[in-house]
């Protein structure tokens, strides 16, 4: 039986303005050159993208007016916190609110649409994120890892980062440790407690984990492909992209970004920059046709948030 709910392309918008530590006066490619290539490749299949963004990029005018644009083309724009801490579910509730709050309003300003889709950095949640997210109306939020790969993977981010201690250290100072185990691949409800409920009511937010086999299982998103080959991205976006409710695809700025794109002016910790730039779109356009091929529309994560709502599970 065909599965005919959408589907979607989630974008967590972490730009180089956040990875060079948001240097003043910066020109970030990621909102011009890099981001056309994403678009073209978009309107090659005819998809949108749901573009999760950094608040504190959208101080400077030009990376906001780039913003407002992708908006008005009908890309959804979502909220990626203010600072991209990657601890951001343990921070205390006033700089968590704070984080929150400051990019949701910034967005709406900037697009005159309030953003309804959070996802943390680092997948890094907590009952005081999700309560701030309830107040705020929010339709659903992506900050689950529902697979045990959270725990290489984080240490993989630290790592990375070694170049910039402080910042790779934050990764482990998150306290959602067993998100892998409470969470399901399934999508499910939060109330403000952390307490997971199969059907929607007041006072619970729409979860739509990272799509995931199971909790032995990777997670995929676009990364997975560079960590355990693109042969194991193409069989699971096939099977899952087909059968999995709620199912959607995460690609990063730095999986259409090149060494050209560079500044040597600053520290990068950004994986795989060392994949040449064709090759990166090779892999990006082959997963978008397996998207295309499996006969289910692609929308918005708002979309699809819509979708596992009305079906009430």
């Amino acid at each position: 039986m065909t599965n005919n709910k959408p589907i979607a392309i989630s974008l967590n918008f972490d730009s180089l303005h956040e990875a060079y530590g948001f240097p003043k006066n910066f020109r970030d490619p990621c909102f011009s050159d890099g981001f056309n290539r994403i678009a073209e490749l978009c309107a090659k299949y005819s998809f949108p993208l749901s573009i999760y963004v950094v608040g504190k990029d959208l101080t400077d005018p030009e990376r906001a007016s780039a913003v407002k644009e992708w908006s008005a083309q009908g890309h959804e724009i979502g909220n990626h916190s203010w600072s991209h801490h990657f601890n951001l579910g343990s921070l205390s509730s006033v700089e968590l609110r704070d984080e929150v709050h400051r990019s949701h309003d910034l967005i709406s300003e900037i697009t005159g649409i309030e953003p309804k889709g959070f996802i943390s950095p680092c997948w890094s949640t907590s009952a005081k994120l999700v309560e701030i997210l309830l107040e705020l109306e929010y339709s659903y939020d992506t900050s689950a890892f529902p697979s045990f790969l959270l725990y290489p993977m984080v240490a993989k981010i630290a790592l990375n980062h070694w170049q910039k201690p402080l910042k790779g250290f934050r990764a482990l100072r998150r306290r959602d440790w067993l998100g892998p185990i409470k969470f399901s691949k399934h999508p499910f409800y939060l109330d403000s407690k952390m307490k997971v409920h199969n059907k929607p009511g007041d006072g619970r937010l729409l979860i739509l984990p990272l799509p995931s086999s199971g909790r032995f299982s990777s997670a995929i998103w676009h990364t997975v492909g560079f960590m355990f080959g693109w042969d194991f991205v193409r069989e699971a976006v096939i099977k899952l992209g087909k059968e999995q409710e709620g199912f959607y695809y995460l690609i990063h700025p730095a999986d259409f970004l090149g060494k050209n794109d560079m500044n040597e002016k600053y520290n990068m910790s950004l994986a795989r920059m060392d994949v040449p730039l064709k090759e990166k779109l090779k892999y990006l356009d082959e997963v978008f046709c397996l998207l295309k091929e499996t006969k289910r529309p692609v929308k918005t994560m708002k979309e699809v948030a819509l979708s596992v709502e009305n079906i009430g599970t």
